[in-house]
């Protein structure tokens, strides 16, 4: 070899087993270098290749974007338009200057037309946001120019010229606001604006015109009446669907104005007139129901409403407690609807619940004076054996027989739900306990004499024991058990009165609920129970035999350790 020489490679390898990874290598690189020349040639084959270090392209040009953020930008348009309201409040309601009130409002007129008409191109550049600002100034705008026309052509009115003026433009806003709504649909402000402007005008009409409180709740489910409208005739568009807020509460102070009116009036010639009120929100809110899927609360609204409008008429003529009765069966009715198929199912859930409803609140009327009553029992403990005999025992508290009446009428629907709705255990429940509450209290008011009471009362704790033991329903058989207890302490605590009435009363107690306690088919709980009572009964009747000897109070101990001794000694 001529020339410069190789240096010498000193490499731990053999030659042989190096030369051999040298041809190794070598073939790992020939195919990596055909491989990037096959990546090459296609890269060069694609329509716009993409050179490495390149600049992005530049973004296409489109619609003008606004510069902000969303946030950003909101707040400062929102900020924008509150400026422009205040300066515009400043400008028409301020003296400036020498410009009067009418060129003020020719000012503002200007003005409102230059708003009202520049949201339309900035929907057309997409800015959205700064078109809703100054849509809602414009809107703004329209309000003060109706103000600076009643300024300047009518500055002498009196209140109820203003108030009547205030309905018409509230009235030509509304109209107007709305047709500005259609015509720019992508604006979000005009409708809701149109939409709540518009509850006004009869209100206000009604007030300008000195109207009595009956006139005013005919103006406000006038215009809930119209909402309905609105809402029943697009219900998937959400000006329509906004349009039930309104009407519910409209309807609602219509509700509750003829309630009031109906409630303090002296005759039925009186009564009439919020009857009539009330049926129309009745057959409203039922309207509504039957129209509108889901609507069941007008429903319940009509039915509630119905109620109190053919009941006011008969409460003037009626003692309190019989017009709480003469409105539960006037309910009970409303019940029926869950079985009628041909109704919707909001008219039927609505008119069901408004029937269970008043039943309920009836009931509630009920067991407050049967509480009341059995409540006052507690006086004999003041001074026990009183009298001698049960029949010159103090003198029992008095509900009133509507009372008892209202908890059997609510028991009876009670009882019919438990059988319509067989799954649920509430009705049961409930129909056990009010009718336990009703004939428990109805001997009171009859002037029975306290005996024929007691006997009575007696009775009825021993079906609701019987009840108890035998009942194959659980929640059914824990009611009458818990109102038989109930209604026995109560019993026991008026038979203390006198001492024949004691003893008799005691022991028929404990021997009841001995037999209870031995009645083999009844559940475990019921005969522990009855057990636990009947020794209690037996104890109390040990108390009451010591009573009538002359020893001291500690030696009555004796005989009454006797009595669980004998019960262990007689148990297994």
């Amino acid at each position: 070899m001529t020339g410069a020489t190789l240096p010498t490679m000193n490499t731990p390898l053999p030659p042989a087993d190096e030369l051999a990874l040298i041809d190794r290598e070598l073939g790992q690189l020939d195919a990596r270098r055909l491989y990037l020349l096959a990546r090459r040639d296609w890269l060069l084959r694609q329509p716009a290749p993409l050179v490495w270090g390149a600049p992005a392209a530049a973004a296409a040009p489109g619609r003008p974007k606004e510069a902000s953020a969303p946030g950003a930008q909101n707040l400062l348009l929102t900020l924008g338009a509150v400026l422009l309201a205040v300066a515009a409040l400043a400008f028409t309601l301020i003296s400036w200057g020498s410009l009067g009130i009418g060129g003020r409002s020719a000012v503002l007129a200007v003005v409102t037309a230059a708003a009202l008409v520049t949201p339309a191109p900035l929907l057309r550049r997409g800015l959205r946001s700064t078109a809703e600002s100054v849509a809602a100034v414009g809107l703004l705008l329209t309000v003060l120019d109706a103000y600076a026309l009643f300024a300047v052509g009518m500055p002498a009115a009196d209140a109820d010229a203003a108030t009547a003026y205030a309905a018409g433009a509230a009235a030509v806003l509304a109209a107007a606001w709305a047709g500005y709504g259609r015509a720019l649909p992508a604006l979000r402000i005009p409708l809701p604006a149109a939409l709540l402007t518009a509850q006004l005008p009869l209100p206000l009409a009604a007030l300008a015109a000195d109207a009595g409180p009956a006139e005013l709740g005919w103006a406000l489910l006038a215009t809930a009446a119209l909402d309905l409208a609105l809402a029943a005739s697009a219900p998937a568009r959400w000006p329509a669907r906004a349009a039930w807020i309104p009407a519910a509460a409209l309807g609602a102070g219509a509700l509750l104005i003829g309630l009031s009116e109906s409630a303090v009036a002296a005759s039925a010639a009186d009564a009439a007139a919020p009857a009539a009120l009330l049926a129309a929100v009745a057959a409203l809110g039922v309207a509504a129901a039957w129209r509108i899927p889901g609507a069941w609360p007008a429903a319940t609204a009509g039915g509630l409403a119905a109620v109190a409008a053919l009941g006011g008429t008969a409460r003037p003529e009626l003692a309190p407690g019989w017009a709480v009765v003469t409105h539960l069966a006037l309910a009970l009715p409303l019940l029926a609807a869950v079985r009628v198929t041909a109704l919707p199912e909001p008219v039927r859930l609505g008119l069901a619940r408004a029937g269970a409803g008043i039943a309920g609140l009836a009931a509630l009327w009920g067991c407050a004076a049967a509480v009341t009553a059995l409540a006052a029992r507690l006086r004999v403990l003041d001074e026990v054996w009183a009298a001698t005999t049960p029949a010159a025992g103090v003198p029992l508290a008095q509900p009133g027989v509507a009372a008892p009446v209202a908890l059997l009428l609510a028991a009876g629907a009670a009882r019919w739900l438990s059988r319509v709705l067989p799954g649920r255990p509430e009705p049961a429940v409930m129909a056990v306990a009010l009718g336990w509450g009703g004939l428990f209290t109805a001997p009171l008011p009859l002037g029975l004499p306290v005996a024929a009471v007691l006997a009575a009362q007696l009775a009825v704790t021993a079906a609701a024991g019987l009840l108890a033991l035998r009942s194959p329903d659980r929640p059914t058989a824990i009611a009458a058990g818990a109102v038989a207890l109930l209604g026995a302490g109560n019993v026991s605590l008026a038979a203390l009165d006198g001492r024949a009435a004691t003893f008799a009363v005691l022991g028929l107690l404990g021997a009841g609920c001995a037999a209870g306690a031995a009645y083999g088919p009844a559940p475990r709980w019921a005969r522990s129970g009855a057990a636990a009572l009947a020794v209690g009964y037996a104890t109390a009747l040990v108390v009451a035999l010591s009573a009538l000897t002359d020893l001291a109070a500690p030696w009555w101990a004796l005989p009454v350790l006797a009595v669980p001794a004998a019960v262990t000694a007689a148990g297994p």
